[in-house]
């Protein structure tokens, strides 16, 4: 039995003279075609032969009958087809004539490819579209950026993008056989194809590398991603608790004390966030307390500045006024708020950023120490 050798397909198949070309050039060394497909080429290992190939081109992705006899009238032997291409093929010795192109035929694959190329093109500018907007919906593009999700959705964009070549190459050479079927030229079964091969894994590559890129960063984000209620004796996060602000937190066994999920991204492998929430009990009654603790470290020190100044934008509000710049000496940026029975700051420390919400009768110093002992557990 023949061996079968797979090669990756080394270009898209509108470069079909260029293919014509490698096929003769890999008979001339053992290989002849057995198989196209949508990635691999299939050879059959045999001995060294000069054969001459021709890949002609139909509008339904299939060949008929009739096409096939008129080619082995003429000399030609078919092959095997995958989608507008199909493969023949003459030995050495054979006697030969060229079928001519039926421009008809090519003037249907053009149109077809055409709105191949529109439907594709539409398809991506709504999607680039969708993608641009929750960039810059919310005027907070680092924070979408360092939560992570956007990241693949535009990596997936330049994936889509490269959709767009082989429509376009197809009917720039359906163009090209239509201009020499009118003035009479013939095609260039020899033509180089070591140049366009080179371009064409170089480009091939940069996709691969796009797609095992987006499934890399997927498949860590859903390793590290992890979410459930919270208790205090068992989450091990870093976080500010309600207990530390609280003397007379009421506690029940049975109570929800909160929720948190922790996240992953490129820029910021080490992201989480805790909300707690309970009951104190004050002379005047009962009351809600809440802290909420959010806390990224980044892996860019450039990124510090402009995602504090996105979660600032996050979290304010029309009600509310705009966060103040306070100077501490175990932060390298604070960003504080008191209003609406809230206690609000954004703090860095290195490449570590906190956000922490208090709603409670702590004071704001309070919350300020123990986000001090927050960034000190994280940053060991």
């Amino acid at each position: 039995m023949a061996r079968l050798i797979r090669k990756f397909r080394p270009a898209d198949y509108w470069y079909t003279e260029q293919y014509e070309s490698w096929f003769s050039d890999m008979s001339l060394q053992g290989l002849h075609i057995k198989r196209i497909g949508t990635c691999l080429v299939k050879f059959k290992k045999g001995e060294p032969r000069k054969m001459e190939y021709r890949m002609t081109l139909t509008p339904d992705k299939e060949i008929s009958d009739a096409q096939i006899t008129l080619y082995k009238e003429n000399g030609w032997t078919y092959v095997t087809s995958h989608q507008y291409f199909h493969i023949f093929v003459a030995a050495e010795g054979v006697q030969t004539r060229e079928v001519p192109v039926d421009l008809h035929v090519l003037q249907q694959l053009r149109k077809a490819l055409r709105s191949n190329f529109l439907f594709v093109l539409i398809g991506l500018i709504v999607y680039i579209g969708l993608v641009a907007t929750l960039w810059f919906m919310d005027g907070t593009p680092t924070l979408l950026m360092v939560e992570g999700p956007v990241i693949y959705q535009t990596i997936l964009v330049f994936i889509l993008l490269g959709n767009l070549f082989e429509p376009l190459r197809g009917m720039r050479t359906i163009r090209r056989m239509e201009k020499n079927v009118r003035t009479g030229r013939d095609l260039d079964h020899y033509a180089k194809w070591r140049g366009h091969w080179w371009i064409s894994r170089i480009r091939s590559r940069l996709v691969v590398i796009f797609v095992l890129l987006v499934a890399t960063m997927s498949v860590m984000h859903l390793i590290k991603t992890d979410y459930g209620s919270v208790n205090t004796s068992e989450l091990e996060l870093p976080f500010i608790h309600l207990a530390q602000l609280e003397s007379n937190l009421l506690v029940n066994e049975d109570d929800e004390l909160g929720w948190y999920s922790v996240g992953w991204s490129v820029f910021a492998p080490v992201q989480y966030e805790v909300d707690e929430y309970g009951t104190v009990k004050t002379d005047e009654g009962d009351i809600s307390v809440r802290i909420e603790t959010e806390l990224y470290e980044l892996r860019f020190q450039g990124l510090v500045t402009p995602l504090m100044t996105d979660l600032a934008k996050w979290y304010t509000y029309e009600e509310v006024p705009a966060f103040t710049k306070r100077a501490h000496a175990d932060f390298d940026q604070l960003l504080v708020r008191e209003a609406l029975g809230q206690k609000v700051l954004i703090a860095s420390r290195g490449q570590i950023v906190l956000f922490a919400r208090y709603e409670g009768e702590a004071k704001l110093d309070d919350l300020l120490a123990r986000a001090v002992q927050v960034m000190q557990e994280a940053g060991h």
